[in-house]
C-alpha cells in the first residue's frame, strides 16, 4: 500500500547487458589494398548446383549454363535420371538445350551426380528446383558441404515457410 517510485515501475536494469563479442561478428584487419571479389561483378564466376531433374531443373540448367559467368552443376538424388542426364549431355558435348517458340539456349553443364560430394564441395549456390517434399532430402545432403558456412540455398518451387523452418532446423545441426 505505499506508492511505487519510477525506478519500482521500470524492471530492467539502469546499464544495458553487456555480452562478450562474437567471434563471426567481431571485425578482422583488412588489407586496405586487397579488395575482395564481388559475386555479383562481371569477372566473378559463381558456382551453381541446382538439384533436381524435373522441368525446372532442365530450365535453370540451360539458362545458367548459357552465361560465362557461372558453373553449373547437376545434383539428382534419382539415379535412373542422372544416367539419363550424363548420357546425353556426353553425346552433346556437356551442353544442354533448351527450344522455347522462337528461341533457341545452349547451356553448359559441368557435371552431374547423385552424390552431393562430386558436385557442392566449391560451390556458392544451391538451387532447389524440386517440390517442397523433396527440400529436406537435399538440404540434408548439402549440409556437409557447405564452404565454410557461406553456401547459399535458393529455391523454385515451394511453400516459403517450410523451407524457411526446413533450412533453418537442419543447416544450423549441421554447420559449425
Amino acid at each position: 500500500p505505499g506508492s511505487k517510485s519510477a525506478a519500482d515501475a521500470n524492471p530492467l536494469p539502469e546499464a544495458p547487458l553487456s555480452l562478450p563479442p562474437s567471434p563471426a561478428l567481431s571485425p578482422s584487419p583488412i588489407d586496405p589494398m586487397v579488395r575482395p571479389q564481388n559475386p555479383f561483378s562481371a569477372e566473378a564466376r559463381l558456382t551453381i548446383v541446382v538439384a533436381g531433374g524435373g522441368n525446372a531443373a532442365h530450365v535453370l540448367l540451360t539458362l545458367l549454363g548459357s552465361k560465362p559467368k557461372y558453373v553449373v552443376r547437376l545434383w539428382d538424388v534419382v539415379a535412373s535420371e542422372v544416367e539419363t542426364f550424363k548420357s546425353q549431355l556426353a553425346a552433346n558435348r556437356n551442353e544442354i538445350l533448351l527450344v522455347d517458340t522462337d528461341v533457341e539456349k545452349v547451356g553448359t553443364v559441368e557435371c552431374v551426380s547423385a552424390d552431393p560430394a562430386d558436385v557442392l564441395p566449391g560451390a556458392d549456390l544451391l538451387l532447389l528446383a524440386v517440390p517442397a517434399f523433396a527440400h529436406e532430402i537435399y538440404l540434408r545432403g548439402a549440409v556437409k558441404f557447405a564452404k565454410g558456412d557461406k553456401l547459399a540455398v535458393g529455391c523454385m518451387i515451394a511453400e516459403g515457410g517450410w523451407l524457411g523452418l526446413a533450412a533453418t532446423r537442419h543447416l544450423r545441426e549441421g554447420l559449425p
